[in-house]
């Protein structure tokens, strides 16, 4: 689940999507994906603040494990996904991205921020 409100998640999902010519991920906004929030008992809040994947075993990845199921799925970025396991870079992805997920929920929710922004 993504922020679907946030420019720049959208146009990163987007450059996803237009990989995804298979159709194997499900993209689902947060905001348009309440029953799936409740079902990980996850709150619209939480969902804004970092990334949420599903994989086909129905475990659920936050932040950067995340991008690593998706990955897993996109011409070219399989190749990414192999090369940061094989060098061992998941924990670096992760703190790399959590720092950047705070900064960016931050800056969305600097004056307030509702689950419907």
């Amino acid at each position: 689940m993504f922020d679907g409100n946030c420019p720049l998640c959208r146009k990163e999902i987007g450059h996803y999507q237009r990989l995804d010519k298979a159709r194997r991920i499900n993209w689902l906004d947060l905001h348009q994906a309440a029953q799936m929030l409740e079902q990980h008992g996850i709150s619209k809040r939480q969902a804004m603040q970092v990334l949420h994947v599903t994989d086909e075993q129905g475990a659920l990845h936050r932040g950067a494990p995340g991008f690593m199921v998706i990955w897993d799925h996109l011409p070219g970025y399989r190749h990414l996904a192999s090369a940061v396991r094989l060098l061992r870079l998941e924990s670096v992805m992760q703190s790399v991205y959590l720092r950047f997920a705070k900064w960016r929920f931050g800056r969305r929710c600097r004056s307030g921020c509702s689950a419907e922004q």
